[in-house]
Parts: structure tokens; sequence; C-alpha cells
């Protein structure tokens, strides 16, 4: 890290689905001179056991960090941070010397005092993705146009890889209702409520309802799938069926054949 050419450090964890506005959360980090950024909100996410909360003070400052609490008070983290690299590189030397795991712990909650950890409260739509159950629940949520519109700015684009897929093939008598298809796939049952990544295929007969299939699933004549998630290239044979529950979807893993 101490080679990059950049100034400035963005940290996030992996867990999390959100469309920052980063330009936005720069801005006030040099404004309130701060030493660290934290970006919260005040709109309730996970479980307390699993997240982080910031007591805010009066000068608009972070004065605590409650680590993990029974029970969630002020601002739960988002675990987004922005900061200067020689600070991160100072910081990660102190935690390494002193046998420190956790950012939270070690830097936040202890340096409160010491350092400028000033809040960013963003109050859009994010969503924390822990379990199986949380990703399919997170997912399902994107069938809901105002989250998309949200998750989607059309001000801050998503970039994601260009591939020249053609346009889905929806078959005669086929059926897709309240769910999102991606391009190449091929539709000749039924589908709905369902999220559908590149070349799917359901054959006749077949229905999806309230499932996520990666790409490359194959869903054969007869077959019906409800709550479930397939990773890429699974294939369910004829007339199989399989159902999950919406609180505890069934999980299929990589290129199996059901």
């Amino acid at each position: 890290m101490q080679y990059i050419r950049q100034d400035y450090v963005v940290l996030a964890g992996g867990d999390l689905a959100v469309n920052l506005p980063l330009n936005d959360i720069f801005e006030a980090h040099i404004r309130n001179d701060a030493d660290i950024t934290a970006v919260c909100t005040s709109r309730p996410m996970g479980s307390p056991k699993d997240c982080d909360y910031f007591t805010i003070g009066a000068g608009g400052r972070i004065t605590d960090v409650l680590v993990h609490p029974p029970i969630a008070q002020g601002c739960e983290s988002l675990e987004v941070y922005i900061l200067s690299k020689q600070l991160l590189l100072s910081l990660v030397d102190h935690c390494a010397a002193h046998n420190i795991p956790s950012f939270s712990t070690g830097v936040l909650q202890a340096m409160a005092g010491q350092l400028k950890i000033c809040p960013y409260v963003f109050d859009g739509y994010a969503a924390r993705l822990q379990s199986v159950a949380g990703y399919f629940a997170r997912s399902m949520e994107l069938l809901n146009p105002e989250v998309r519109t949200d998750l989607f700015a059309p001000g801050r684009p998503v970039r994601t890889k260009d591939r020249s897929d053609p346009s889905t093939y929806y078959g005669p008598g086929s059926r897709a209702v309240n769910s999102l298809v991606a391009d190449g796939c091929i539709i000749e049952g039924e589908v709905e409520n369902s999220i559908l990544f590149r070349g799917v295929r359901v054959e006749k007969g077949a229905k999806v309802s309230g499932c996520v299939l990666m790409q490359g699933t194959a869903v054969q004549a007869g077959a019906v799938l409800k709550y479930a998630i397939t990773d890429k290239n699974v294939r369910v044979n004829p007339g199989r069926m399989l159902m999950g529950h919406n609180t505890y979807p069934l999980s299929i893993a990589k290129n199996e054949i059901v």
C-alpha cells in the first residue's frame, strides 16, 4: 500500500450491497478536517449482535463505538471509512505491534477520543449479506422497483462486465411475472417472483417461483423449483420438485445435477 500514489483510501467490508455517493463523502471528509470519516445509517439493517453503532456527540464527532451490543443504540455502522493512506499505514503498524485484529475495537473504539472521527449518515438503500437466508431475502427486495432505483441510481452507475448476449427468448405458452430476467435466457415454462442470471433455461412445463437462478442453470421439463438458490451451471432434471421456504431457501452448489 505504501507504493500507491493516491493520498486517501476507502475501506469497506465485503458483505454490503450499497451505492454510496463517495464524492460527497470525500468532500465531507475534507470539509470536516476529519482523521476518519465513518459511513453510518439511522435505518436498522441487521441484528445488533452482528453490527457496530456510533454515538455522535454535540460537536458532530463520534464519541463512542458500541461493538455488537445486545440492543441497537445510535447510528449503525456500514463499515465504510475514508482516511488518509499515511494514517491507515500507521494504524496497521500499531495494530500489528499490539496484536489487535479488529478495526472496530482496536481503532474506532480505542481511539475515539484521540482521532477526529466524523460520521456521514447515509439513509439510502443498504443491505448486509451475512447468510444464505440473508442473501435470498435481499435479492428478493430487488423485485421492488423503489429498491432497484435506489441501488442502481442513474447518477451513480454500477460498472459491470459487458457481454453481447442475445435477448431472452420467451416461447409459446411461457409465462413470466414480477421477475428480473437477464439476457440470453430461454423461457418456455413459468417464472414468477424470481431473479434469473444470464443463460438460464426454463423448459416447457417447468415452474420456477421465488428463486434466484445463477448463470447457466437449466430447469428441465416438468421440474418445479420454489424458494431456491442455484449456483452456476446447476441442472434440475425433468420432473424434479425442490422446495425451500422464504425464510430458509434451498441452496444448490455449482455444477450440481439434481
